[in-house]
């Protein structure tokens, strides 16, 4: 074989080569995606009971009421049981919403957003649709005390 075609043919398997290893690469990042949006979520996070966490209550995008609350308050209490009795059923989400109550810790952000009510933590954000007009009046009912 002449040295013009061994050289042709060494560029094109190195070329099938990396081709290979870049498809490779491309289907384990749609699966890790695909993983990510489509495995069941369960979210047992709640808010410390020793840090202290805000209540923000929004009336047409501005904020209406705003308080901060201390370690082991009753806003702890009412939110963890809530969300101890809305376990499974959460998807995750990477889309931002306007609150109508937010309440924050350095952990964990909560937002209760028309018929949805949606938690965020470092390991991502996730909504849950859910009729949370009771919770909502409870929660305002404790931040407006």
């Amino acid at each position: 074989m002449r040295p013009l075609v061994r050289r042709y043919i060494f560029k094109y398997w190195v070329a099938v080569f990396i081709i290979k290893i870049m498809l490779s690469i491309l289907l384990v990042a749609v699966l890790v995606i695909l993983g990510y949006f489509y495995l069941p979520v369960t979210n047992d996070g709640l808010f410390d009971k020793n840090e202290n966490i805000d209540c923000l209550i929004y009336n047409k995008g501005r904020i209406e009421t705003q308080r901060k609350f201390e370690s082991n308050s009753q806003l702890h209490e009412a939110v963890n049981d809530y969300l101890k009795k809305v376990k499974g059923g959460w998807n995750r989400s990477l889309v931002t919403y306007a609150p109508t109550i937010y309440i924050r810790s350095d952990k964990f952000r909560l937002i209760v957003w028309e018929q949805n009510l949606i938690f965020g933590g470092s390991g991502g954000q996730f909504i849950k649709e859910i009729d949370n007009t009771a919770f909502a009046r409870s929660i305002k009912s404790i931040c407006e005390l």
